[in-house]
């Protein structure tokens, strides 16, 4: 499950009444971990993930017409045959975001290898109500080249400048920011130069080069969702340590957000 939280730290901060100034870098940790924990624990029990990541999964099939996917499907890059195989996306018909269906006469087949998982489907995985308007256009975008070299600073024209929405500002530590492909976790915000501390090429992506003037979007997540992790969150972070079980409004939450695997 992911380990990458895409909530702003202000977020918890706020929901906790913490004023930033009294916060101490022992809090800030605490803050972190909680919302680490929180996004980790909430996806293990709804079974899905609510923070995007790309990878290929390996998969059996049970009709030959049919896949019913281990995963949420966001978006299909590829779909491999057991014979290795490029399957065209025209003879493929995605089921809401569990099944892949295919058509015009295109059937899945083990290949000569007897693997037990021989289809391979490429994708951005995890669970969005709204996937179309996920990624938000921050409004700013690269500043100097970034090279694929995986360095560790995002320099920008306007960090602390409002978005097209109108958030300001439209950065803050914590969110999951896009460029192009490449998933990148914002950890520090330098307004002065403007300049931004990240890890880059999360949640599988991969180190790409990107020129000045390439947009930055910002991952949003479901709203009910971003409540539910921010209030898990808090909890974690004000509970005593020998107290184990989390509250039933919590946990009842979590039941209308699991995963169930259903054939068409």
């Amino acid at each position: 499950m992911s380990v990458i939280p895409c909530i702003p730290l202000d977020t918890l901060k706020l929901h906790l009444g913490l004023e930033s100034a009294s916060v101490t870098a022992a809090d800030v940790e605490r803050l972190q971990i909680a919302l680490r924990a929180a996004t980790a624990q909430l996806e293990q029990i709804a079974g899905r993930r609510f923070v995007p990541r790309r990878a290929t999964l390996n998969h059996a099939f049970d009709q030959p017409t049919e896949l019913l996917l281990d995963d949420d499907l966001l978006e299909l890059t590829s779909l491999t045959n057991g014979d290795g195989e490029a399957i065209d996306y025209a003879d493929i018909e995605l089921i809401g975001n569990g099944i892949l269906h295919l058509r015009n006469g295109a059937m899945f087949n083990t290949g000569s290898a007897g693997e037990v998982k021989p289809i391979a489907v490429e994708g951005v995985w995890g669970w969005h109500d709204n996937w179309t308007e996920a990624w938000r256009l921050s409004g700013d975008m690269i500043d100097e080249v970034l090279s694929p070299a995986g360095t560790t600073t995002l320099p920008v024209q306007d960090a602390d400048g409002s978005d097209p929405f109108g958030n300001t500002p439209r950065f803050r530590v914590g969110q999951l920011l896009r460029v192009s492909l490449e998933y990148i976790s914002l950890l520090s915000i330098n307004t002065v130069s403007n300049t931004m501390g990240v890890i880059r090429s999360v949640q599988g992506t991969t180190v790409i080069g990107h020129e000045v003037g390439s947009s930055i979007f910002v991952y949003v997540l479901p709203a009910q969702v971003e409540s539910l992790i921010v209030r898990w969150a808090a909890w974690l972070y004000k509970a005593p340590e020998n107290q184990a079980v989390l509250p039933a409004g919590l946990l009842a939450e979590v039941e209308a957000l699991r995963r169930v695997r259903v054939k068409s």
